[in-house]
């Protein structure tokens, strides 16, 4: 009996200096002040009205929230149509190359070796766009081939496209140097800019 009382004492008091000693670590941690993540400001929303820009290739819209800012045109080497997302610091640049059979394949391979060397190497995803777009006495559907080029990655020009016709190229790519410092952060901004490209061209014709 005596072995058993001593030992049940030896447990209480084993148990009572943990119980002590417990709480005092753990308000010792609760004092430590620990770095919050760095935040980053909610990106704006913009909606999806569109516009046709006084001059733009037939069919050519863009975002009523976006801003024209440059649009020129020139019968020998083509059109070119800037349209600024002030909201984004990010800036869409559209250029429209009238091609025939003989130039054709010239001009695609510039641009694509133009786009190249905007991605600089990083990995790429690509799916094509659907043309809608129809005109013409005749309302007979366009004959468009295009595809439009994203990346996740740290790149300041994070979507490029193209379309091609009997008679005209079309590419562009979007500007955006926010890109090249935290892409996770400014994405939102990217999807909403890639879905007005998108809705941009999908309604050409000529």
């Amino acid at each position: 009996m005596r072995k058993r009382s001593i030992l049940a004492f030896a447990i209480a008091i084993a148990v009572a200096v943990v119980s002590l000693i417990l709480p005092t670590g753990c308000a010792g941690d609760n004092h430590v002040a620990v770095p919050r993540p760095k935040g980053y400001p909610r990106q704006p929303q913009i909606g999806d009205v569109y516009i046709a820009p006084e001059g733009a290739p037939a069919g050519f819209v863009m975002n009523s929230d976006a801003r024209l800012v440059e649009s020129s045109d020139s019968t020998r080497s083509g059109e070119w149509i800037t349209v600024e997302y002030p909201m984004y610091d990010a800036t869409v640049y559209y250029t429209f190359s009238p091609v025939t059979p003989l130039t054709a394949d010239g001009v695609l391979k510039n641009r694509l070796e133009r786009m190249r060397l905007n991605f600089a190497g990083v990995p790429i995803s690509t799916r094509p766009i659907k043309v809608n777009g129809k005109g013409g006495e005749s309302g007979s559907y366009n004959m468009w081939d295009g595809q439009i080029m994203t990346t996740r990655e740290k790149c300041a020009f994070p979507v490029q496209f193209i379309l091609r016709s009997p008679d005209m190229i079309v590419s562009g790519s979007l500007f955006m140097p926010s890109m090249t410092v935290n892409p996770d952060s400014v994405a939102p901004a990217v999807e909403i800019i890639t879905r007005d490209i998108e809705r941009s061209v999908s309604g050409l014709y000529k």
